[in-house]
Protein backbone atom coordinates (compact mmCIF):
# COMPACT_ATOMS: atom_id res chain seq x y z
CA UNK A 1 0.00 0.00 0.00
CA UNK A 2 1.32 3.40 -1.16
CA UNK A 3 0.75 5.83 1.95
CA UNK A 4 1.07 9.14 -0.31
CA UNK A 5 -1.78 8.15 -2.30
CA UNK A 6 -4.12 8.16 0.40
CA UNK A 7 -5.80 12.05 -0.68
CA UNK A 8 -5.57 10.44 -3.93
CA UNK A 9 -7.86 7.82 -2.97
CA UNK A 10 -10.20 10.30 -1.35
CA UNK A 11 -10.23 12.29 -4.51
CA UNK A 12 -11.20 9.38 -7.22
CA UNK A 13 -13.99 9.05 -4.53
CA UNK A 14 -14.99 12.55 -5.51
CA UNK A 15 -13.97 13.72 -1.72
CA UNK A 16 -11.81 16.66 -1.03
CA UNK A 17 -10.98 16.07 2.44
CA UNK A 18 -10.09 19.66 2.01
CA UNK A 19 -13.80 20.75 2.02
CA UNK A 20 -14.24 18.73 4.97
CA UNK A 21 -15.48 20.20 8.63
CA UNK A 22 -12.99 18.91 11.04
CA UNK A 23 -14.39 16.72 13.73
CA UNK A 24 -13.87 17.63 17.33
CA UNK A 25 -14.44 14.59 20.25
CA UNK A 26 -13.74 14.98 23.38
CA UNK A 27 -11.27 13.59 25.21
CA UNK A 28 -13.81 10.95 27.09
CA UNK A 29 -15.42 10.50 23.51
CA UNK A 30 -11.81 8.71 22.26
CA UNK A 31 -11.40 7.12 24.93
CA UNK A 32 -14.65 5.20 24.99
CA UNK A 33 -14.11 4.53 21.22
CA UNK A 34 -10.78 2.93 22.38
CA UNK A 35 -12.58 1.23 25.21
CA UNK A 36 -11.55 -2.84 24.50
CA UNK A 37 -8.24 -1.59 24.14
CA UNK A 38 -7.80 0.71 27.27
CA UNK A 39 -9.39 -2.78 28.86
CA UNK A 40 -6.48 -4.68 27.20
CA UNK A 41 -3.71 -2.06 28.55
CA UNK A 42 -5.44 -2.28 31.86
CA UNK A 43 -5.04 -5.81 32.07
CA UNK A 44 -1.50 -5.69 30.87
CA UNK A 45 -0.08 -3.29 33.03
CA UNK A 46 -2.76 -3.74 36.19
CA UNK A 47 -3.40 -6.92 36.50
CA UNK A 48 -0.57 -8.53 34.99
CA UNK A 49 2.14 -6.18 36.30
CA UNK A 50 3.80 -5.37 33.08
CA UNK A 51 5.85 -2.34 32.50
CA UNK A 52 3.41 0.44 30.88
CA UNK A 53 5.85 0.67 27.77
CA UNK A 54 6.28 -2.41 26.60
CA UNK A 55 2.36 -3.05 27.11
CA UNK A 56 2.05 -0.25 24.61
CA UNK A 57 3.98 -1.37 22.28
CA UNK A 58 2.21 -5.03 22.55
CA UNK A 59 -1.00 -3.18 22.29
CA UNK A 60 0.31 -1.28 19.00
CA UNK A 61 1.50 -4.44 17.44
CA UNK A 62 -1.85 -6.02 18.09
CA UNK A 63 -3.86 -2.99 16.96
CA UNK A 64 -1.91 -2.80 13.72
CA UNK A 65 -2.09 -6.59 13.49
CA UNK A 66 -6.62 -5.80 13.14
CA UNK A 67 -5.76 -2.43 10.83
CA UNK A 68 -4.27 -5.51 8.50
CA UNK A 69 -6.99 -7.42 8.09
CA UNK A 70 -6.22 -10.07 10.95
CA UNK A 71 -9.37 -9.76 12.68
CA UNK A 72 -10.97 -8.44 16.12
CA UNK A 73 -7.32 -9.44 17.49
CA UNK A 74 -8.09 -7.21 20.57
CA UNK A 75 -11.53 -8.56 21.23
CA UNK A 76 -10.63 -12.50 20.98
CA UNK A 77 -7.42 -11.81 23.56
CA UNK A 78 -9.83 -10.42 25.62
CA UNK A 79 -11.84 -13.78 26.30
CA UNK A 80 -9.00 -15.16 27.36
CA UNK A 81 -7.84 -16.07 30.98
CA UNK A 82 -4.86 -13.99 31.63
CA UNK A 83 -2.24 -16.60 31.95
CA UNK A 84 -2.79 -16.99 28.17
CA UNK A 85 -3.26 -13.02 27.70
CA UNK A 86 0.34 -12.89 28.89
CA UNK A 87 1.40 -15.63 26.35
CA UNK A 88 -0.45 -13.62 23.94
CA UNK A 89 1.91 -10.13 24.91
CA UNK A 90 4.58 -12.18 24.81
CA UNK A 91 4.60 -13.55 21.72
CA UNK A 92 3.71 -9.87 20.52
CA UNK A 93 6.80 -8.31 22.18
CA UNK A 94 8.79 -10.89 20.43
CA UNK A 95 7.16 -9.53 17.16
CA UNK A 96 7.60 -5.95 17.92
CA UNK A 97 10.74 -6.63 18.76
CA UNK A 98 12.51 -8.75 16.09
CA UNK A 99 10.19 -5.93 13.34
CA UNK A 100 12.18 -2.96 14.80
CA UNK A 101 15.42 -4.54 15.11
CA UNK A 102 18.01 -3.08 12.01
CA UNK A 103 19.81 -6.53 12.43
CA UNK A 104 16.79 -9.14 12.79
CA UNK A 105 17.87 -11.91 15.05
CA UNK A 106 19.58 -15.06 13.41
CA UNK A 107 17.85 -16.75 10.66
CA UNK A 108 17.25 -20.29 12.21
CA UNK A 109 16.14 -18.50 15.60
CA UNK A 110 13.47 -16.73 13.48
CA UNK A 111 12.58 -19.90 11.15
CA UNK A 112 12.02 -21.74 14.44
CA UNK A 113 9.89 -19.74 16.98
CA UNK A 114 6.33 -20.50 16.80
CA UNK A 115 3.33 -18.09 17.24
CA UNK A 116 1.46 -20.45 18.37
CA UNK A 117 -1.31 -18.71 20.87
CA UNK A 118 -1.00 -15.38 18.42
CA UNK A 119 -1.60 -17.58 15.22
CA UNK A 120 -4.79 -19.45 17.15
CA UNK A 121 -5.97 -15.76 17.75
CA UNK A 122 -5.71 -14.43 14.43
CA UNK A 123 -6.68 -17.32 12.86
CA UNK A 124 -4.66 -16.66 9.67
CA UNK A 125 -0.63 -17.46 9.03
CA UNK A 126 1.58 -15.48 11.51
CA UNK A 127 5.48 -15.59 11.62
CA UNK A 128 8.48 -13.65 12.17
CA UNK A 129 9.26 -14.16 9.02
CA UNK A 130 5.96 -13.00 7.55
CA UNK A 131 6.40 -9.91 9.35
CA UNK A 132 10.06 -9.40 8.88
CA UNK A 133 9.68 -9.48 5.23
CA UNK A 134 7.21 -6.85 5.22
CA UNK A 135 9.57 -4.79 7.73
CA UNK A 136 9.25 -1.55 6.56
CA UNK A 137 5.13 -1.63 6.15
CA UNK A 138 5.55 -3.08 9.65
CA UNK A 139 7.50 -0.21 11.05
CA UNK A 140 5.30 2.57 9.38
CA UNK A 141 1.40 0.86 10.32
CA UNK A 142 2.98 -0.08 14.12
CA UNK A 143 4.47 3.46 14.36
CA UNK A 144 0.67 5.19 13.23
CA UNK A 145 -1.12 3.04 16.06
CA UNK A 146 1.56 3.24 18.59
CA UNK A 147 0.54 7.35 18.60
CA UNK A 148 -2.97 6.63 18.74
CA UNK A 149 -1.91 3.98 21.52
CA UNK A 150 -0.66 6.86 23.44
CA UNK A 151 -3.31 9.18 23.35
CA UNK A 152 -5.88 6.52 24.08
CA UNK A 153 -3.94 4.90 26.88
CA UNK A 154 -1.94 7.84 28.43
CA UNK A 155 -4.18 8.48 31.98
CA UNK A 156 -4.09 4.50 32.91
CA UNK A 157 -0.18 4.33 31.44
CA UNK A 158 0.45 7.52 34.07
CA UNK A 159 -1.21 5.75 36.54
CA UNK A 160 0.97 2.34 36.23
CA UNK A 161 4.02 4.55 35.79
CA UNK A 162 3.32 6.22 39.10
CA UNK A 163 2.40 2.68 41.12
CA UNK A 164 5.60 1.07 39.91
CA UNK A 165 7.27 3.77 41.05
CA UNK A 166 5.75 4.16 44.56
CA UNK A 167 6.47 0.34 44.45
CA UNK A 168 9.92 1.23 43.92
CA UNK A 169 10.81 3.48 46.69
CA UNK A 170 8.70 1.44 49.20
CA UNK A 171 10.87 -1.52 48.36
CA UNK A 172 14.24 0.87 48.79
CA UNK A 173 12.91 1.76 52.11
CA UNK A 174 15.00 -0.01 54.81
Amino acid sequence: MNYNNCWENYKVLGIDLMDCEPVIISREEYFLFHNIDRELYKILVIDLSREPDESLRIVALLLWLERIRYGNVVKSILSLPKILITAVADEALLCYNCVMDSNPTAPWFIDNVDLRVLRTIVNKPISLPILIGNRDLAIHGIAKTYDVCLRALSDIMKQAQIRNLAACIIRGMP
